[in-house]
């Protein structure tokens, strides 16, 4: 809706090169300013809103290896008297921080890795899926989910495609690989 918004209030070529082209496009149409306030202050919200359902999931994925022995141990206990994963919790933060004074060149390698590590998942999860269904029709759902999350694999993976990994994106990758990793055979 936002596109087409956009297209219809301003011509594409005004917008070419301009940072922030949805906003510019509203205030020129609507001859005030609250508009580009309003898209800001949602963007903002959508941000937060990102940023706390990650959180939230990162630090449960943490806590739950940890309570299943994947990682160290520590990362599965629970605060004495707030009843939260606090090592979990430290963990992500820690992360979090060091993404900030990453900065935005930490930005798109990481999220590109979390698309593969995205298809990843679902790989892992239509095979677990296939091995222990056996009638024919779902096993046939399970078996197309297999096929997408391959093709989206290797869509990041074989230079062939647009949108293939790059140096700093398999860079990350290889990071991200390397901690988990360490976080795995350093259990202990």
């Amino acid at each position: 809706m936002s596109i087409a918004a956009v297209t219809y209030v301003a011509p594409w070529r005004d917008l070419l090169g301009k940072r922030f082209a949805t906003a510019i496009a509203f205030e020129s149409a609507l001859k005030t300013h609250w508009p580009v306030s309003l898209i800001f202050t949602m963007a903002l919200l959508g941000l937060f809103q990102c940023f706390n359902g990650n959180f939230a999931a990162s630090t449960r994925l943490l806590f739950a290896f940890g309570r299943r022995g994947t990682i160290s141990s520590s990362f599965g206990g629970v605060h004495q008297r707030f009843q939260t994963p606090y090592l979990a919790v430290l963990g992500v933060t820690a992360g979090s921080l060091a993404g900030l004074f990453l900065g935005d060149a930490l930005l798109v390698p990481v999220t590109e890795v979390g698309s593969m590590a995205s298809a990843l998942g679902w790989l892992a999860a239509c095979a677990s899926f296939w091995m222990a269904e056996k009638r024919p029709g779902m096993r046939m759902v399970t078996a197309l989910g297999i096929l997408i999350s391959l093709i989206l694999i290797l869509m990041k993976m074989l230079p062939v495609f647009p949108g293939h990994f790059s140096p700093a994106e398999w860079m990350a990758f290889g990071i991200w690989v390397v901690l988990g990793g360490a976080l795995h055979w350093g259990r202990g």
